[in-house]
């Protein structure tokens, strides 16, 4: 098992999903067969989430894996000790499904209450840096009723990874998107309920990271 940066077709993207459903042998296999190259899973716990049996399944089938938090209930309140809390639990959950130190961890952030970008800024540096620390590459999943402008997602947060959700949300400044979650969500491929995304170099020329056989 390697980490390696998102491999790019020839038309310099590639397709992937991502799914709160479990990816079983027959889906993972198909999904190869119709051209996607990634999936995009979630840690914590409960049921939905990723295990390492889940982990091997996709990377066996010739898929490139990464991993994203559960989102709070609307509402939820962001700070500095909050964003280092959920740090702190992303790294025992992804370490508890197997996965690499250099892959890329998306923080699922929408449904804020009523917040200024600094104290969300707060939150998800605090974050950051916690899952950073322990070998892990950091970015946000860009969701609906957050408080940034383009140019305070950019300046304002420690992160080099952005994935913007299919919500109307602002550009990030100078950077970009290196991750696209197409619109509508919720579409069937393969027998499952998933969201499909495109990855591609953003501005900056980053990509995120997957694991690999």
């Amino acid at each position: 098992m390697i980490v390696q940066q998102a491999q790019l077709g020839p038309d310099g993207t590639c397709k992937g999903i991502d799914t709160i459903l479990r990816i079983w042998p027959e889906l993972a296999q198909q999904l190869k067969v119709l051209g996607y190259s990634f999936v995009v899973r979630y840690i914590g716990t409960g049921p939905s989430a990723l295990t390492p049996t889940e982990r091997d399944i996709i990377t066996d089938a010739g898929l490139g894996l990464m991993v994203v938090t559960f989102g709070g209930k609307n509402g939820w309140l962001p700070s500095k000790d909050n964003g280092h809390a959920k740090g702190l639990s992303d790294v025992v959950h992804a370490k508890a499904a197997g996965v690499m130190e250099g892959t890329s961890a998306f923080f699922d952030y929408e449904g804020p209450g009523i917040c200024t970008a600094y104290t969300m800024a707060d939150d998800i540096n605090a974050r950051t840096d916690v899952v950073a620390d322990e070998g892990f590459r950091p970015g946000l999943y860009n969701g609906f009723g957050m408080p940034f402008s383009s140019d305070q997602l950019y300046k304002m947060l420690k992160l080099s990874c952005y994935w913007k959700s299919c919500s109307q949300v602002p550009d990030v400044a100078v950077r970009g998107y290196c991750m696209i979650q197409h619109y509508p969500p919720n579409q069937h491929v393969a027998g499952a309920q998933v969201d499909i995304n495109t990855i591609k170099a953003d501005n900056l020329g980053g990509v995120p990271y997957w694991m690999a056989a």
